[in-house]
């Protein structure tokens, strides 16, 4: 495959089209079959992928982007949660500066000052299980709270 900095439209625009299939394809294995095929890590570099073309050649931007599309139909056996209070998500933060663009939209979204301590509870569950004895082991999810003054 070309680099994305030498790809052609005719290049890029088949790219693109795969790229809305393969994304659509593995949004309805993760959100409605609940099988995902792919880690979160490939997944997660399909869609940035897919953003760096659509960037570099917004005119071939299909009407069938993942950008236009949010997830998937969720798995038939979920219901609707109403949360007490509003979630707010991490997206997919890679460096410290994106945690820190989440911090800065904390405070935005509660109007929070720069002198006011903003708690981050941070929890994470990994999905990779084991066979053990005949029956899986689930890992329990491992939690992570960090102050944060930013």
């Amino acid at each position: 495959m070309s680099s994305l900095f030498d790809m052609s439209e005719a290049e890029a625009a088949n790219r693109l089209m795969r790229l809305a299939k393969d994304i659509a394809k593995h949004n309805r294995l993760y959100h409605t079959l609940d099988t995902p095929e792919i880690s979160d890590a490939d997944y997660d570099a399909l869609v940035r992928e897919n953003n760096a073309l659509e960037a570099q050649f917004p005119h071939l931007i299909r009407p069938d982007s993942p950008n236009k599309i949010v997830g998937a139909a969720p798995a038939a056996h979920l219901s609707k949660v109403t949360h007490a209070r509003p979630m707010l998500s991490l997206d997919n933060a890679f460096s410290d500066e994106d945690v820190e663009d989440f911090v800065g939209r904390v405070r935005r979204f509660l109007n929070l000052s720069e002198q006011d301590s903003v708690i981050l509870r941070l929890t994470a569950c990994p999905v990779r299980c084991v066979m053990n004895g005949g029956s899986w082991c689930w890992p329990r999810p491992v939690e992570t709270a960090a102050l944060a003054k930013m």
